[in-house]
């Protein structure tokens, strides 16, 4: 399942879906690169890490769970996506954008982290799952 959205800030097509692996779904965001989307390189982000999660969400005043995945959201919005938030209600373009020369999969895990989700409820609640 895609949805495709026009990112008003910078006027490019994003994609949103979820990668389905038997029960267990694990949510994207997808942006084209702003300069040859069918020769650039692709990039598969994950952010991650229970220290590295904590730490970006307190510089962003936002909850965040901790565990062994993050939310990409962070990746998205603050860090190297096509827009920054810049207050409660609004986007700027970021120039410096990773998908200024790249193809970017933004992807939350694992399972119970961010939109992603299993039909069964399963969570990764501490390291060894995910090992």
């Amino acid at each position: 399942m895609f949805r495709t959205e026009t990112i008003t800030c910078v006027n490019l097509s994003a994609y949103t879906g979820y990668i389905d692996i038997e029960a267990r779904h694990l949510f994207f965001y997808f942006f084209e690169s702003r300069n040859d989307p069918a020769k650039d390189d692709v990039i598969f982000w994950t952010n991650g890490g229970e220290l590295y999660c904590e730490q970006s969400c307190v510089a962003v005043h936002a909850t965040c769970l901790s565990g062994p995945g993050c939310s990409s959201s962070l990746g998205v919005y603050v860090e190297l996506g096509p827009c920054r938030v810049v207050n409660d209600t609004s986007t700027v373009f970021h120039p410096e954008s990773w998908n200024s020369n790249a193809n970017i999969f933004f992807v939350d895990q694992p399972i119970g982290v961010g939109f992603s989700y299993a039909d069964y409820g399963e969570t990764v609640v501490g390291r060894t799952p995910v090992a």
